[in-house]
């Protein structure tokens, strides 16, 4: 059994005591050896600086004996794949080089979560984002889990139509079980690039398989964190809100009424 995903969405140093948490008590729940749970994230890069990989590739590649895949390097070979394969229009920077694969419209989904788990487990880290509002659940399942998604940051109306997209994608959405967010520490302002200065810490992790709430609960925090430094809260309300009940896709409710919250005290 393939057990568990490492979304951070960038994965961030500070963020890897939680995350080896939780897939220790994956293992030990399930009774699942260490290799049959795979931590991954769509940057080496990323990996490497926040203490999930070692520096140099000659290294064991794992974390604490869990595996680690970085899905960059594998995209070129995914990209054969039309499934694996998602295009819009919308066009990188100028000055980007052309991604390996010859198509910039094209960005490329990570083959790990499609065919090599039976389920994934989303953990993002929550920010403020200037393409989606919020990067937490749904910008981490989606944005977050794809090669080449850098051309939707300036473009908040095509980030928001790529994300919910993404997330609805059957193939995907259908092993995504749960998304677990740790406010172990969060960004109000500036991200979702990593700022010390504006990074809040609670003793808080969130839970649900509608990562909709999530995020909804997260824009909440992001604003009290901001109001408590005289910074301008984040509004109106994001349009991904409202974009992931739209039409035929239900990512999940943010409606308060339609949501149980159930409070586990800390062991």
């Amino acid at each position: 059994m393939r057990a568990q995903n490492l979304l951070g969405g960038w994965a961030r140093a500070g963020h890897t005591q939680a995350a080896d948490s939780s897939a220790r008590h994956r293992a030990h729940e399930a009774r699942l050896s260490k290799d049959a749970i795979i931590l991954c994230d769509v940057r080496l890069q990323s990996l490497q600086q926040s203490g999930f990989l070692p520096p140099l590739s000659t290294e064991r590649q794992d974390f604490e004996g869990f595996p680690v895949v970085a899905y960059e390097p594998h995209a070129p070979k995914w990209a054969e794949e039309k499934k694996l394969c998602f295009e819009n229009q919308v066009l990188p920077r100028p000055g980007v080089p052309i991604p390996p694969w010859g198509d910039a419209r094209i960005s490329v989904l990570p083959k790990t979560l499609f065919d090599e788990v039976d389920f994934w487990i989303n953990l993002p880290v929550l920010s403020d984002s200037k393409s989606l509002g919020v990067h937490g659940a749904i910008a981490a399942a989606s944005l977050g889990n794809m090669a080449n998604a850098e051309r939707f940051f300036d473009n908040p109306a095509s980030a928001t139509k790529a994300a919910i997209e993404v997330c609805a994608i059957p193939g995907l959405a259908k092993k995504n079980v749960l998304t677990i967010l740790s406010l172990e520490r969060y960004q109000i302002l500036g991200g979702p690039g990593f700022d010390a200065n504006w990074c809040l810490s609670e003793k808080t992790i969130l839970a649900s398989a509608n990562p909709v709430i999530l995020d909804f609960i997260g824009l909440q925090k992001i604003n009290a964190g901001r109001a408590a430094r005289s910074v301008a809260a984040i509004h109106p309300e994001p349009p991904i809100f409202s974009a992931a009940n739209a039409g035929e896709i239900r990512l999940g409710t943010c409606r308060p009424s339609e949501i149980k919250l159930v409070r586990l005290a800390a062991e």
